[in-house]
């Protein structure tokens, strides 16, 4: 295989996985739309608590792995007794 047979894809490395593979990342903001009632202000005690979801702190940024959104969501859900 010759340089000229291969395709770079564009704004990606070479090691790039797939845009179906690649996790999903929210802000504090994004994620404040998509948890009703949660500020931003709540991530941020939680995150000091050591609650809430599962986080990552790039330089001074946070973002928040969409998946461990839905597990720790999942993991908090209640049933009420009729469910039960």
């Amino acid at each position: 295989m010759t340089a000229s047979n291969v395709t770079p894809i564009r704004g990606t490395g070479a090691l790039a996985a797939s845009s179906a593979d690649a996790p999903r990342y929210l802000s504090p903001e994004q994620l404040t739309e998509r948890l009703p009632g949660v500020s931003k202000r709540q991530l941020q005690r939680w995150r000091d608590e050591g609650k809430g979801p599962r986080y990552a702190k790039l330089g001074k940024s946070v973002v928040y792995r969409e998946v461990d959104v839905d597990a720790w969501v999942a993991n908090n859900l209640v049933s009420t007794r009729e469910q039960s």
